[in-house]
């Protein structure tokens, strides 16, 4: 945890993020999630970032973090990746991969794309949405987890459309288990 978090910080103070401004200009992604957080889920009329309300609305209207504003965005796109960082050594870990690998994981996540890219657009719903897939990951890990499933991926498609992705790779993993009948239902 301790270097999943050192890594994250360097990554955030070492990259330069725009200015909400530049963002409205654009009109870019990171303007529509912003303006959804200061004026409500509701705020935004673009698709498809007015069904991408979960990040928004936990970073706004029901912020329970210790940081108001913008940084909010950011406090909490840094709890969601060390999360993700989190659940993937524990994915590794079950799967018996050698523990010392599996600790470098946040070296590999953080200095890829997407971890780069995370770290430099703090306003994005993406690092929420790596946290839902790995959560989806590990569930699928084990028959007994699969019911988290039940409310995990209503909840990450509240975040964003892309958690639909994971429907027939679940429902494969539940058919197997449960046969077609009871896997469907």
């Amino acid at each position: 945890l301790v270097v999943i978090i050192a890594i994250l910080d360097w990554l955030f103070q070492h990259t330069t993020f725009g200015a909400f401004a530049d963002y409205a200009t654009k009109h870019v992604d990171e303007y529509e999630y912003v303006n959804m957080m200061l004026n409500g889920i509701l705020a935004s009329n673009s698709i498809p970032h007015r069904f991408r309300w979960l990040t928004p609305f936990l970073t706004g209207t029901f912020n329970i973090l210790p940081v108001e504003g913008l940084p909010t965005f950011t406090v909490f796109n840094f709890a969601c990746l060390i999360t993700t960082a989190v659940v993937l050594i524990k994915i590794l870990q079950e799967l018996e991969v050698n523990q010392f690998l599996s600790l470098l994981v946040p070296v590999f996540l953080f200095n890829a794309f997407l971890g780069r890219y995370a770290a430099k657009n703090h306003y994005l719903t993406d690092p929420a949405s790596y946290m839902f897939f790995s959560i989806f990951l590990w569930c699928l890990l084990d028959p007994k987890r699969y019911a988290y499933l039940g409310w995990l991926l209503p909840l990450g498609v509240l975040n964003s459309e892309k958690c639909v992705y994971w429907l027939p790779i679940i429902a494969f993993f539940v058919i197997k288990e449960y046969g077609l009948k009871k896997g469907t239902a």
